[in-house]
Formats: C-alpha cells, sequence, structure tokens
C-alpha cells in the first residue's frame, strides 16, 4: 500500500541491520522516524521478533520498503529475513502494546506474560522517542485506568469535577461508565467469573462457608436458619423449638418468638 500516516510491521530481521537500514532512509529523508522493540516469543508465537513503528517523510510504498528490508540469512540464503504484516498504526497503540503495558491490553482483551520497559525501545532519535513516550502517558488511552484506580482509592466522580479532571461534556458519559464500574464490580463479587485470561482478578476461588445448623428441642429435626429462622425463645443459639412445635406440641407455654437473623 502506499500511504503518508504511520505504519508498523513486524520484523524478523537482526538489530545491526534494523538500525543501519532505517538510519539511513532517515537521512535521505525517505521517513522521519522509526522505534522498534524485541519481543520474546509466546503462546502461538514461533519465534522472537520486533516490533517496527515508522513514520513516513511523505507518500510511501511499503513494498518498497519490503523490499529495502530484505536480509540475508547466512543459514538460509534462499529465506531472507523480512518483515510481514504492514498495516496503518498509531505512536501510542503501538507504544502500549510495545511494552505489554497491561492496562492497555485489558482494553483489547489480551493479556501477555511479558512486560518491556522504555529502555528496550530502539531508535535513531533518543529525545524525540522520550517526548514522544510522555506525550502517549498523557493521552486518553491510559486515562481510563487511572480513572479506575481513583474509584478503587474511593474518589468519587463529583470529587473528579470538582478537582477539573472531567470536562462539562464528559460528565454524563462519565456517570454512566461509573455506574457501569460499581455495577460491574458488585457483580463480580456475587458470580464467579469464567474469563480467565482476560480478566484473571475476577476470578474467585474463594468457597461458600458451611452453614449454621439449628436443632429443635422437641422434634429434633435439623435445618439452616435461613430456611428455618422463626424458633421459640428456649434454648441456645444451636438449638430452639422450631415454629411449628410452638404452635401445635406446646399451646399452652408462654413463648416469644425471634429471628435468628437479627441476632
Amino acid at each position: 500500500m502506499k500511504t503518508t500516516k504511520p505504519i508498523s510491521t513486524i520484523s524478523y530481521n537482526t538489530r545491526d541491520f534494523l538500525t543501519f537500514t532505517l538510519d539511513g532512509l532517515v537521512g535521505a529523508h525517505k521517513i522521519a522516524f522509526y522505534a522498534f522493540i524485541r519481543h520474546l516469543a509466546e503462546g502461538d508465537e514461533k519465534k522472537d521478533h520486533y516490533h517496527l513503528y515508522i513514520e513516513p517523510n511523505g507518500k510511501i510504498d511499503t513494498m518498497d520498503l519490503q523490499d529495502m528490508l530484505k536480509e540475508i540469512d547466512p543459514a538460509q540464503p534462499d529465506k531472507p529475513l523480512k518483515c510481514v504484516d504492514w498495516r496503518s498504526s498509531k505512536w501510542e497503540d503501538w507504544y502500549f502494546y510495545g511494552i505489554h503495558d497491561p492496562d492497555y491490553l485489558k482494553t483489547k482483551f489480551e493479556t501477555r506474560k511479558m512486560q518491556y520497559s522504555d529502555d528496550e525501545i530502539i531508535t535513531g532519535d533518543l529525545d524525540e522517542l522520550y517526548v514522544r513516550i510522555e506525550r502517549a502517558r498523557h493521552s486518553d488511552i491510559i486515562k481510563l485506568s487511572k480513572i479506575n484506580k481513583y474509584l478503587e482509592m474511593g474518589v468519587s466522580v463529583n470529587q473528579m469535577a470538582f478537582q477539573g479532571m472531567i470536562l462539562p461534556a464528559q460528565s454524563f458519559a462519565y456517570r454512566n461508565y461509573v455506574d457501569m464500574y460499581q455495577r460491574g464490580r458488585y457483580e463480580s463479587q456475587k458470580v464467579e467469573c469464567e474469563v480467565k485470561e482476560v480478566f484473571p482478578e475476577l476470578k474467585k476461588e474463594d468457597k461458600e462457608p458451611a452453614k449454621r445448623k439449628i436443632i429443635c428441642n422437641v422434634c429434633g429435626k435439623e435445618d439452616t436458619p435461613d430456611k428455618f429462622n422463626i424458633y421459640c425463645g428456649v434454648g441456645s443459639e444451636n438449638s430452639g423449638i422450631c415454629a411449628e412445635c410452638c404452635r401445635s406440641s406446646l399451646p399452652k407455654q408462654e413463648v416469644f418468638m425471634f429471628d435468628l437473623d437479627d441476632k
């Protein structure tokens, strides 16, 4: 494809070859900026690779780039090392995926075992890289995770608005989001979540505690308080006289009723 927009790809080249070739393209004013980072193979990935980001300095043909980035492999001269899967990209998306930021990956319903640091990103212009990283960390992509952290700390959406963190045009959207967030947190505490790979922290391993048993002193009937919760005031916390026996077997006995759930 021909494009003037940022693009990204997966590269199986060597680091030295990529650096030499991309620096040459910057010097020739073919591209304005590049960055790449090495990822170890995970899951269904077959081998280690680089994630490469490029910003053209004008219209560029990805097929021309493909040819420029073909590298002879001494082990297999007939199968050169190359790039695959060229696609349009955005710096913020490339950066957060490149370091495997866990909050960003959640928004894509993904998880990764490995995490990477800013120091592992390779580029020909470190000053430009640091400016772009700082800009990415103040983008809307990461703002959602910050809001979630504030909510967990007990900060309300009203307090966020008071502090100027929420613009008036965003108020209704944020209030709806906070309502869904609170409902989701409540539901996750009640229902065991099956989405184990995307949101493993939602999985509940705690088992339901054993329910207390109540024994009737007259008929010997045993059951849980949630099913037979009305008893005569005779006996102890774990025994008493059930409501049926109070009505039939002890009609003349002065009794009073109480709800064990109120204790």
